[in-house]
């Protein structure tokens, strides 16, 4: 177990490069700056989840032959259908089933669309400033290397 803890530690030495690289700088910045983006789709996905699951566990639960057993099992439903993996292993049966269904994978796009709009944008700004400090920091050696 140990051993397993000290692998672990020197994996993370591997961020310690992320200093070395301003792509992985631009990229932390980003995490950064996007904070309340982050915390915002954090909570809508969660809200919708548990919605959803909530919906499609009462709309299933008398059916016979439903794979939705519990409320957890349509929270896992709900995750794969929002973020439209789609495994297929729980699957609604009946039609107010797969109308929430549907309406869970429509919400699920648009719920990660609109915040990741922002996060690239962030991602693009601090990826320009970054680039644009590089060439201040190039001109300005340049120039000491000029005068020297």
């Amino acid at each position: 177990m140990v051993m397993r803890v000290v692998r672990v530690m020197r994996v993370t030495r591997i961020f310690k490069l992320a200093r070395y690289s301003s792509g992985l700088k631009s990229f932390g910045m980003t995490v950064r700056t996007s904070l309340p983006e982050l915390s915002m789709l954090t909570l809508f996905l969660l809200t919708a989840i548990i919605f959803f699951a909530t919906l499609i566990y009462f709309a299933e639960r008398d059916e016979p032959d439903t794979t939705f057993r519990s409320i957890p099992d349509a929270c896992w439903w709900a995750v794969v259908t929002m973020t439209t993996v789609g495994y297929g292993d729980y699957c609604p049966t009946t039609v107010f089933g797969k109308m929430i269904a549907s309406c869970a994978s429509i919400s699920g796009v648009l719920v990660l669309a609109f915040p990741i709009t922002m996060i690239v944008e962030n991602f693009s700004k601090n990826y320009v400033e970054e680039k644009h400090d590089f060439k201040v920091v190039q001109r300005r050696r340049r120039m000491a290397q000029a005068y020297a």
